[in-house]
């Protein structure tokens, strides 16, 4: 009875809100990587407006300012990398916190990471999520790979995320973190027809570019610096590269409806941490882009 009270406020609340024309604002936080912030600026600006995209430089760079001029530019010290992780979330869920006071929802992403919608079901990520009636909302994740001849599509649990927050919730692990007495039965919801497109395997070249930067973080000297496949980038680069090629390729609708049939329901619920996450779960058969994916060139 609780929790059916619990919905019925928050089915409410979303139909009072949207009597209104909803607002949304995207924010990402971004260092050297130009290429993937060209491709986040193109295709979020005409969604959301340029005015509404918020960029977090981590050290100050001209050329960030130049690829996102008109959208909002807010430049943190780079003086240190200790704790990456944590302080780079605390910064994020404070900014996003603070936006959701004054717009309905508050899209956030990786710099090379878009969120895009199947046109058949959803005419844009606004009208995906004016369907949506929780605080938090999870896009089925896949990577994007540049293949020999043409891109391909992997599946994947890892990039199933929370995108987009209603309130305060805070994002943390790629799902949300909320009170531990809330975890076990809070509403996961993956609308059908939305995506999160990872684009770090989408151009061997710019990820060729990038990795001798990542590589020399992963090098420096620290405590918690950046992640473990930082290390050794252009081994992960190969095995990842490798392990699609030889994957069989279906159809679009055969492994989108595998993916979000297993991803969907039942995340992971961590009553001590309060996370609640979508499962990592790893697909064996890659797929084709359907006309509707960003157009990267």
């Amino acid at each position: 009875v609780k929790n059916n009270k619990i919905n019925s406020t928050l089915d409410t609340t979303h139909t009072q809100r949207y009597q209104k024309k909803m607002k949304i604002c995207a924010i990402t936080m971004v260092h050297n990587d130009h290429w993937a912030l060209k491709q986040w600026i193109r295709h979020n600006g005409p969604l959301f407006g340029l005015q509404h995209l918020y960029v977090v430089a981590h050290g100050s760079d001209p050329e960030i300012a130049r690829i996102a001029a008109g959208a909002n530019v807010i430049t943190i010290p780079r003086d240190s990398l200790e704790g990456f992780d944590v302080v780079r979330n605390r910064v994020l869920n404070g900014l996003q916190a603070s936006l959701s006071n004054v717009f309905d929802w508050v899209i956030r992403t990786d710099v090379d990471e878009l969120i895009v919608v199947d046109p058949s079901l959803h005419a844009s990520p606004a009208a995906a999520l004016e369907k949506c009636a929780t605080e938090a909302v999870f896009a089925l994740g896949c990577d994007l790979v540049q293949g020999t001849d043409q891109m391909e599509v992997l599946f994947t649990g890892h990039y199933s995320k929370a995108f987009a927050v209603t309130d305060d919730t805070r994002l943390f692990r790629h799902g949300v973190r909320v009170r531990s007495k809330l975890a076990r039965d809070y509403r996961y919801q993956m609308p059908e027809g939305v995506f999160l497109v990872h684009l770090k395997y989408a151009n061997k070249a710019e990820l060729k570019r990038s990795n001798i930067h990542r590589q020399k973080i992963a090098e420096g000297q620290g405590k918690g610096l950046p992640g473990a496949a930082w290390q050794d980038p252009v081994r992960d680069a190969r095995r990842m590269f490798a392990k699609v090629a030889k994957m069989d390729c279906v159809t679009w609708d055969t492994a989108r409806k595998e993916a979000y049939e297993d991803l969907s329901t039942n995340p992971v619920r961590t009553p001590e941490t309060g996370l609640v996450r979508c499962r990592s779960e790893r697909f064996t058969r890659k797929t084709l882009p359907p006309a509707w994916f960003p157009d990267l060139s």
